[in-house]
């Protein structure tokens, strides 16, 4: 079967058969599953992942639907087996709610069109989200139940103040790289992650020049005691494995 893991932002085949493939050997709906078909007027790339989305199996565990033109995220719901979920590179608007499957560890939504956080609700198991380079203004309260979080991948969006991460207690990555952040004082409600956070990325904000580096940097140390990484450079030798494999791959590489 296929594995897939998160690389830069996009969930990419590792090993195993390639998505074309799959998708040209298994063609009937699944046992169990509620038949999905696409109407006549869908496009090819909605026809390849609704054949793709036939051929999984109430226990598959991951499932690749990137780069397809997809302007609606698929009803996954019913399959409860999936862990992760890759829908990024498409023309994604709204996060549906109720269309993703509740058991879901990590969910990528990079590169589309999104321009609120919203339909997460039963994601409580969610422990990596990457909704980087979409129309984010505001986080808004869209994160609230998913308390299991440990990566947040926010960069290339339209933020100019941190909210709505407060009961993200278990939070310890937060990528804001390229968003529109001015100041330190739009940073400041990630006091109430104090006691989790670990690697914090405000690279490519106008917080930089009208602040400067080092002052964020001195600002977000006081502001959270068990910083290990800021932007490209670590801050201590402190800080777990996992953060520092994970912020090392995914956030200092270019």
């Amino acid at each position: 079967s296929t594995k897939l893991i998160l690389t830069d932002g996009t969930l990419v085949e590792e090993q195993g058969e390639s998505s074309n493939s799959v998708l040209t050997k298994y063609n009937e709906p699944v046992a169990g599953v509620p038949a999905v078909r696409p109407d006549a007027k869908s496009p090819l790339g909605m026809e390849i992942a609704y054949t793709y989305i036939s051929k999984l199996t109430p226990t598959s565990s991951s499932a690749q639907l990137g780069n397809l033109g997809l302007v609606a995220i698929p009803r996954l719901s019913a399959f409860l087996g999936l862990r992760l979920l890759n829908l990024s590179g498409n023309s994604i608007v709204r996060i549906t709610a109720g269309a993703l499957p509740r058991g879901l560890h990590m969910l990528s939504l990079s590169k589309n069109n999104i321009s609120t956080i919203e339909g997460l609700r039963e994601l409580t198991r969610l422990r990596l989200l990457d909704i980087s380079y979409n129309r984010i203004s505001r986080i808004g309260h869209g994160l609230a139940s998913c308390s299991s979080l440990k990566e947040l991948y926010l960069g290339g969006n339209k933020i100019s103040e941190v909210d709505g991460l407060h009961r993200l207690l278990k939070l310890k990555v937060l990528d804001l790289r390229h968003n529109k952040i001015s100041t330190s004082k739009g940073l400041g409600q990630l006091a109430a992650n104090y006691s989790s956070l670990e690697a914090v990325n405000l690279d490519g904000n106008p917080a930089q020049k009208n602040v400067g580096d080092e002052h964020l940097k001195k600002y977000l140390v006081g502001l959270l005691p068990n910083l290990g990484f800021y932007n490209k450079h670590p801050i201590r030798a402190s800080g777990s494995k996992e953060v520092s494999d994970r912020h090392t791959r995914k956030i200092l590489l270019p």
